[in-house]
């Protein structure tokens, strides 16, 4: 198989495997609420990474960089945790499908954070798309009440603490191995729900088969997702692989209506289609701006 049709097909895979964290954390709620589904989740995914990192023979390495980027990775898996606990409470709020089409703003932050902390330059096209991302955004908050603007706000924050966590890994976390990476975020993101958890009174593990649902699923999300997303970065440009995994909301939202026959209204679903059409708009003007300043991988 070609390079390309091999990074097409993982970037593909990837936006597969984090559909399901949707679907999956959705029928752990019926057992368990959001903050207790984030600990299980992201648990479960640091005991298993980590034991393919031991068996792997890379203990040695692991430890080094961990020494070697702590003060970093402390920053960006702290700022990660806090968008994992956000995103999964929109989750609980506005369902799989909306959650799905709204958490794709977090593209426009990307591009906001790199313009002002990494000096990337910005075009007439890029903010005519992030418009069009705000456009379905509101769209989408016309259609229902109170729990729809709550989780809007939600999902904006979500966006902010991610964008700032990727522009840190970025610009300071490249050379870190990927599988470390997903080890030290699935640990931090468990440290810090728990105590997050116990804090507000929401922590309540019990037996279940929503351990099920909560815990072996997370392993295509949490694990293979960004493991293939990152080999499909290795192969194709990243802006096709942004251009693949921007169609996840439409997989999301036909999983959501196999599994929970979630079906969305006019209003909802025209707003998840612009806001789909923004950010596909987007990545093509990054990848012209990227073009233009002679960057590679873009």
């Amino acid at each position: 198989m070609e390079k390309i049709s091999k990074g097409v097909l993982y970037a593909i895979t990837s936006a597969l495997c984090f559909s399901l964290w949707a679907i999956f954390s959705t029928l752990s709620f019926n057992y368990y609420n959001p903050f207790t589904t984030v600990v299980l989740w992201f648990g479960f995914s640091a005991i298993v990474s980590f034991l393919i990192i031991v068996f792997s023979g890379r203990l040695k390495e692991y430890k080094e960089s961990f020494l070697k980027y702590r003060n970093i990775l402390l920053i960006t898996t702290l700022l990660n945790s806090a968008s994992v606990i956000t995103s999964f409470y929109a989750l609980d709020l506005l369902g799989p499908s909306l959650t799905g089409f709204l958490s794709r703003i977090y593209l426009i932050l990307i591009v906001l954070s790199g313009i002002i902390f990494l000096n990337e330059k910005f075009n007439i096209l890029e903010a005519l798309s992030a418009l069009v991302v705000i456009l379905g955004v509101l769209l989408i908050s016309y259609s229902k009440g109170e729990y729809i603007v709550l989780g809007i706000i939600i999902i904006i924050i979500h966006s902010l603490l991610i964008a700032a966590a990727r522009t840190i890994l970025k610009s300071k976390l490249d050379p870190v191995d990927s599988m470390f990476l997903v080890n030290y975020r699935a640990i931090a993101v468990t440290i810090y729900g728990l105590i997050f958890a116990l804090i507000i009174g929401k922590f309540n593990l019990f037996i279940s088969k929503g351990l099920l649902f909560a815990t072996i699923p997370s392993i295509f999300s949490v694990i293979l997702g960004h493991l293939f997303v990152y080999k499909a970065y290795k192969l194709i440009e990243m802006s096709k692989v942004e251009l693949i995994t921007a169609l996840q909301p439409f997989i999301i939202a036909a999983l959501s209506f196999l599994v929970f026959r979630e079906v969305l209204t006019v209003f909802q679903f025209t707003g998840g289609i612009i806001i789909v059409i923004g950010v596909i708009a987007l990545i093509y003007a990054r990848k012209k701006a990227c073009k233009e300043e002679n960057k590679k991988n873009c």
